[in-house]
Order: structure tokens, then C-alpha cells, then sequence
């Protein structure tokens, strides 16, 4: 019952987002997924379920299997700048089965709105960028990215 709850849920918030994106229709997949592409070439996925409650949105940074080529330092960079999502604007940096690094944000369903979803698909793709970037350069220090959601002491470097 409470997956259908978060399910319908998570469709009104898709059905508001795809009203402001020209997009009739937008909702979850049997799966509980939906997938979209913005500026031509983020991929991003909308995942209902995998924490309950809480609405998952995912980007690949990176092509398969270049989590497996990238140096120690770069991964551990990648590590470091995931400590309290200190360089990920508050979310995560991770790899998928495929090798994909990735950025990682979610977002609660019990409060969220339709300006809660679009900041956090802001601050994604801007976190995106930043770490496309970074690996595609190799190793660097992770440095905050400022996030435009409250709470910014969680994003500052300890």
C-alpha cells in the first residue's frame, strides 16, 4: 500500500514538472522509473521505491566502464567529495553495475513540491557538469559546489 502511495505520489510531482517542461504525461514506468533527457545530453533517471518515502533522481557522468579506468586518486577524490555530498550540492557520487560514475540526489515525498523537484534536478545537473569535468581531467581535490536549496552548511568542505 505505501509504495502505491509514494508511486501516485511521485507522479504528481512528474505530472507537474512535465506541465512546466511541455511534456503531457510525464510519470513513472511500471518500474516505478522515469527517464529524461535535458540540454540534449544528461540522462537523467527518476526512481520511486529504492528508498521509501523519498524520490530517487540519477545522472551518469561518465560512459560504461570508466569507473574501472579511473586512477586511485581520481576515485578517491571522487570519495572524498562525497563526504556529507560536500562537492555533489548535498547528494552522492557513486558508480552503477555498468560502470558509470554517477551523481546521485533524492528528494522526500512527504513535503516536496513542485519547486523542491526542479532545485533538485538543478543542483544535479549542475553537479553533473562539474564532476563530467573533473574526471574527465583526472585527479583534483574536491571543492563545494554551492547548492540554491537551504542547508548550505552541509555543502561547506570540512
Amino acid at each position: 500500500m505505501q509504495s502505491q502511495i509514494a508511486q501516485a505520489r511521485c507522479n504528481e510531482l512528474l505530472a507537474l514538472l512535465g506541465e512546466r517542461m511541455s511534456i503531457r504525461g510525464l510519470q513513472l514506468d511500471p518500474l516505478g522509473r522515469c527517464q529524461l533527457v535535458l540540454d540534449h545530453r544528461w540522462h537523467v533517471t527518476l526512481l520511486s521505491g529504492p528508498v521509501p518515502g523519498r524520490l530517487l533522481l540519477t545522472c551518469a557522468v561518465g560512459p560504461a566502464g570508466m569507473a574501472q579506468r579511473l586512477d586511485k586518486d581520481t576515485l578517491l577524490a571522487m570519495l572524498q567529495g562525497g563526504f556529507l555530498g560536500a562537492a555533489a550540492r548535498g547528494g552522492h557520487l557513486a558508480v552503477d553495475p555498468q560502470g558509470h560514475p554517477c551523481v546521485q540526489m533524492n528528494i522526500s515525498l512527504a513535503d516536496a513540491n513542485l519547486s523542491d523537484l526542479e532545485t533538485c534536478l538543478l543542483d544535479l545537473l549542475a553537479s553533473a557538469r562539474t564532476w563530467q569535468r573533473r574526471l574527465e581531467e583526472g585527479a583534483s581535490q574536491p571543492k563545494p559546489v554551492p547548492s540554491v536549496a537551504s542547508g548550505a552548511w552541509l555543502h561547506r568542505r570540512i
